[in-house]
């Protein structure tokens, strides 16, 4: 042996483990910061379904957008929020983390750290699974789901340290060992197998739907009809108040926003009047849109002009913000026969050309108003981005 891989050895043996606490804390304020995580992106998802003129401190671009995210339908899975479920999963993390498991007093075999393994291991592929959505469905990132991703593997590669640094059992004996605890332990037994589930059931049932928000609040009596230009209208036909929106149906706010005026005109029929003109953000047709932001955004821009057409373009319309919002995409097949279109006449009016120059004439039309994102209001000449403003709302409210 040579006197340099001696030395080396002598200063390998001087390096002590850390204290087990170190490890514990380390894991316990980890496995504290995915919960508060999780609390803040449930938050989050819930500001952004309800308040119409919220915006998360983490929309930073449009590839680094935690509302792109938290406005995905990728964002739900099983009737609950993501983020809910991350609460749920940190909680019973945490929860494993509190007990003693009864075992041997020496460090590291306090706890069920094979069990908590296996489960931070699941939060990690959960991770690898909802990174992947992000980059190839949804093309953009969350910088708190990113938080998150990091926090689960730091409580792997903790709990790993642990096993290893302490002798703790193979990962499927030790996980056996760690399920053998907990059934000889009556109270904790009743406490993870019986009332977790029951308590996840009872979320699940009674968790408010909020993201499923009615879109036609219309009445029939509300008056309807096509202006000038051939954009369709609804609400007074008198107005004080004309609100004309450029819209994009693959556009979340968009869709938010229409509800919301829609339920305004509903409120407020002998004031206001909404029209509707279309400003699809897809590069083929839009030339004001100089990059692919919602590609084959017109399309469906074009079957809604077509719906317009047969009478059916409010009916239609509400039901392309649904698909875009709870489906991601869209099925113009199943759309045609729940409102009884014919395709067929869809087909040849696209191939005539009518309906492309009349959704040009709403894209130049929104250019030459100052329209370049969406969604765009025009009120007395004035282009308002994104939502309608206090004044506005005040007007229309004063007048009813």
């Amino acid at each position: 042996m040579s006197a340099e891989l001696a030395i080396s050895l002598q200063e390998r043996k001087k390096i002590k483990a850390l204290p087990y606490p170190v490890y514990l804390w380390a894991i316990r304020v980890l496995a504290g910061a995915g919960l508060i995580d999780s609390i803040y992106l449930a938050w989050s998802h819930y500001r952004n379904y309800t308040d119409i003129g919220y915006q998360s401190f983490c929309a930073i671009t449009r590839a680094l957008n935690c509302d792109t995210v938290s406005q995905s339908p990728y964002a739900i899975w099983m009737g609950l929020p993501v983020a809910v479920w991350g609460i749920i999963g940190y909680a019973f993390f945490l929860s494993l983390l509190a007990c003693k498991n009864g075992g041997p007093k020496n460090p590291g075999h306090d706890r069920a750290w094979t069990l908590m393994f296996w489960i931070a291991a699941v939060f990690c592929l959960s991770s690898i699974v909802l990174g992947v959505i992000s980059s190839v469905k949804i093309k953009s990132y969350c910088v708190m789901c990113l938080l998150s991703y990091v926090i689960n593997f730091a409580l792997l590669f903790y709990i790993w340290i642990i096993r290893r640094r302490f002798h703790i059992r193979g990962i499927f004996s030790g996980l056996l060992a760690d399920f053998k605890n907990l059934l000889s332990r009556k109270s904790r037994w009743a406490t993870f197998a019986v009332a977790y589930p029951i308590l996840i059931a009872t979320i699940v049932a009674c968790y408010p739907q909020y993201w499923h928000y009615q879109t036609d609040v219309r009445s029939e009596s509300i008056a309807q009809g096509v202006t000038e230009e051939g954009s369709p209208w609804i609400g007074a036909t008198k107005p004080k108040v004309v609100i004309t929106e450029y819209a994009d149906y693959m556009c979340f706010q968009c869709g938010k926003m229409n509800a919301h005026l829609h339920q305004l005109v509903s409120q407020y029929p002998n004031t206001l009047r909404l029209v509707h003109r279309h400003f699809p953000l897809d590069s083929r047709f839009n030339f004001t849109v100089h990059k692919p932001i919602h590609p084959n955004s017109a399309k469906v821009a074009l079957f809604a002009i077509f719906a317009a057409t047969q009478g059916k373009f409010w009916e239609v319309n509400d039901a392309l913000f649904r698909d875009a919002r709870e489906k991601g995409r869209f099925r113009l097949d199943r759309l045609a026969a729940e409102f009884g279109l014919n395709l067929s006449v869809f087909r040849k009016m696209l191939a005539s050309g009518e309906l492309v120059r009349k959704l040009d004439s709403d894209i130049k039309s929104g250019w030459k108003a100052g329209v370049d994102s969406t969604p765009s209001y025009v009120i007395d000449g004035k282009v308002y981005r994104g939502i309608i403003p206090p004044e506005i709302m005040a007007r229309i409210e004063g007048q009813k």
